[in-house]
């Protein structure tokens, strides 16, 4: 497990999250603006970004297991850059969180009124059916019958 692989994966977990914060932003956006079917799009580009992110993470796994003293760095810069790259993916990766958190309030929030919209317009509807079944139809025929009998002469 060799120090120059664990600076490659870090860098590529790193541009993985970048990446999926600016998803994330359009994805604020597209929720802002009501593009539901851009956002369904989007969602789609983001599930595979998170299925590459998961990947790499599957790939870090046995350097998590390995003491840092067990690598042999070929100079503290690359070490340096190794630790950055991990610090901006874990700041990366807490703004995230909260931006998907805060976007999936948002998506409970207007899914709600949606409901509250459509009960009360079944309510409104319910009262015209209602109103409808009180108020008899007018008839539009003739009653031609008449109560006066004809005379005979």
């Amino acid at each position: 497990m060799s120090p120059e692989i664990l600076a490659a994966l870090v860098q590529r977990k790193r541009l993985c999250l970048e990446q999926l914060q600016v998803l994330g932003q359009k994805q604020r956006e597209l929720i802002d603006s009501d593009q539901v079917t851009r956002l369904l799009d989007l969602l789609s580009v983001k599930q595979r970004m998170l299925f590459e992110l998961r990947k790499v993470d599957v790939a870090l796994q046995p350097f998590a297991r390995q003491s840092p003293q067990e690598r042999n760095w070929g100079n503290p810069q690359q070490r340096q850059r190794c630790a950055a790259d991990l610090e901006v993916c874990e700041r990366l990766l807490a703004q995230i969180v909260v931006q998907q958190k805060e976007d999936e309030q948002t998506l409970i929030r207007r899914r709600d009124e949606v409901a509250q919209a459509l009960r009360g317009m079944h309510v409104a509807g319910l009262a015209r059916e209602a109103y409808e079944a009180r108020t008899p139809n007018p008839v539009s025929r003739i009653d031609l019958s008449s109560d006066v009998q004809e005379r005979k002469p």
